[in-house]
């Protein structure tokens, strides 16, 4: 089916395919914004909101469940190739970014968003209390169900996020597992896989190469980190 495109804007950048099997819509409110999507053929439903100027959106999935991007005030937001979601609301506001790197995966009712999207203020000096903070998310994360991953978050490479966990003004290590409410480190030295297996052996020579790529990389992240591998700024 088509996508829908309703541009209301000036000098806005759209390249994406021109056919996809799913609903695809695009609505830009605003100038100077891009938007690169390079392939559509396993994306179910997406829903792309930009309003102001100077937004940037890019997408190379792998597949696409139900994804809803809303993208106000020349923030961005960065999908790295060979991701998938199954369900995911996207905010990203305040000139912020939200970077999901490659081969990641998302489960359903996942949240990222760089704002609480409404401020609140110091009664004694007027401050602002909750700024906005990007989300830097690396290469190779799972991120479980109903995660909320929010403003100041930035996860290492080849790590996991338990489910109905929340993360906030932290940062997490490389090869690691994080849960709870608010998100803690639970182990370092973990790798994870798409596919399951009740064991992997360290001498399988025919263990797929991206696999091993990653092993060997959580046994290189596991031996640098130092005693404390988070520091909590929540």
């Amino acid at each position: 089916m088509p996508v829908s495109i309703n541009d209301k804007g000036l000098q806005n950048v759209i390249n994406v395919p021109k056919e996809a099997k799913g609903s695809i819509s695009i609505l830009i409110e605003g100038n100077n914004n891009t938007v690169n999507i390079t392939n559509l053929r396993n994306v179910n439903k997406l829903d792309i909101t930009i309003t102001g100027n100077d937004g940037v959106f890019e997408l190379d999935p792998r597949r696409i469940g139900e994804l809803r991007v809303l993208i106000k005030n020349g923030a961005r937001v960065l999908i790295g190739k060979d991701t998938s979601i199954e369900g995911a609301y996207i905010l990203a506001d305040n000139a912020r970014e939200v970077s999901i790197g490659r081969d990641c995966m998302l489960s359903y009712n996942v949240q990222v968003r760089t704002t609480d999207a409404h401020g609140i203020y110091s009664v004694d000096t007027g401050e602002r209390l909750n700024l906005p903070g990007d989300v830097l998310i690396g290469d190779h994360v799972w991120i479980g169900q109903a995660a909320l991953i929010s403003k100041g978050t930035k996860i290492g490479r080849n790590s996991i996020v338990g489910a109905s966990s929340f993360l906030q003004n932290n940062e997490y290590p490389h090869s690691c597992i994080v849960a709870g409410t608010p998100g803690k480190l639970i182990r370092t030295g973990v790798v994870w896989d798409r596919r399951q297996a009740d064991k992997i052996s360290l001498d399988d020579d025919s263990m797929d190469p991206q696999f091993q790529h990653w092993w060997n990389t959580a046994q290189e992240d596991h031996a640098s980190l130092g005693i404390d591998a988070t520091t909590d700024k929540t």
